[in-house]
């Protein structure tokens, strides 16, 4: 199969090119200079340049993980984040439609209000923070101008890149550095490794919909952090439980409770999602990291 997939040079889009290239012809698209043969350099905003490149790679699926995930940055620069996160989806929809390719679009748990969590693939969409808005905006898109798609939502991925949160609490962990972790701000923490084997199965189906591909369980960033440290067999007492608050929260653009049902979308897959404790274990086991 033939598959273009954007954001090459992001933790998400790097590795979802090199797990699907194990079985497909993929060809990663890179903003800034492409590192090998089979990636290009593509800026996504530019409409006809993406109709171009889309057109001649003619593939069967475009997995589009490319945007501005910085929550901050978006609040600071709304027109950066809607040219990066809108408008390049549209481009790519539009694009998908036109060359009959199968658009998967990998969007955010941001795109909910946060105060409930467990969301499923139908509850309300009610994004209260600038990134949240441009995802939910590009599903939007996605969805009025693609003919085949589906939107995959997914929730505080974690692996052992060095740009990731996972590895910023092992690494303070490894160091003996005590830290304070949140108690009241909770996702669907999702093993990236697991996320790309979703993903897969989901250009298997084939099919026109919305999923949830998250990690099994509903989880705070503190019991995140003591989790990575009962793996690891560091001490807990150098994670210290903090409560953000919802003052801070608003001032930090975190909403509290962003965690995915995945009940629906496990089931529509027929594969595991997995635990976070399963996911730290696969971490330790291929990384070889301990």
């Amino acid at each position: 199969m033939n598959i273009l997939v954007t954001g090459g040079s992001g933790v998400v889009g790097s590795f979802l090119a090199k797990h699907l290239a194990a079985d497909n012809k993929v060809t990663a698209a890179h903003l800034t200079a492409p590192a090998g043969s089979n990636s290009i350099q593509l800026d996504l905003t530019n409409h006809e340049k993406t109709l171009e490149a889309v057109n001649k790679i003619n593939p069967d699926v475009i997995v589009h993980a490319a945007g501005i995930k910085d929550v901050k940055l978006c609040e600071q620069n709304p027109e950066l984040a809607r040219q990066k996160n809108v408008v390049t989806t549209a481009n790519l929809a539009e694009a998908a439609s036109q060359n009959n390719s199968f658009l998967i679009y990998v969007s955010s748990d941001y795109v909910f209000e946060g105060s409930e969590g467990m969301y499923r693939e139908d509850s309300p969409a009610n994004p209260w923070t600038a990134y949240g808005r441009t995802k939910l905006q590009g599903e939007q898109a996605v969805k009025k101008l693609c003919r085949r798609y589906a939107v995959c939502r997914t929730s505080g991925i974690y692996c052992s890149h060095p740009d990731n949160i996972f590895t910023f609490i092992y690494d303070k962990l490894k160091n003996n550095e005590a830290d304070s972790y949140f108690t009241d701000v909770y996702n669907s923490a999702t093993n990236l490794s697991n996320f790309a084997d979703m993903i897969s199965r989901v250009i298997e189906l084939n099919k026109t919909d919305a999923y949830h591909l998250a990690g099994s369980e509903r989880i705070s960033r503190c019991e995140f952090a003591v989790k990575i440290a009962d793996t690891f067999k560091r001490s807990r007492a150098l994670v210290r439980p903090v409560e953000l608050g919802e003052e801070k929260r608003r001032q930090q653009f975190r909403p509290r409770d962003l965690s995915l049902d995945i009940s629906r979308s496990q089931k529509k897959l027929g594969i595991e999602f997995f635990s976070v404790s399963k996911g730290l274990e696969q971490i330790k086991n291929e990384a070889n990291i301990s």
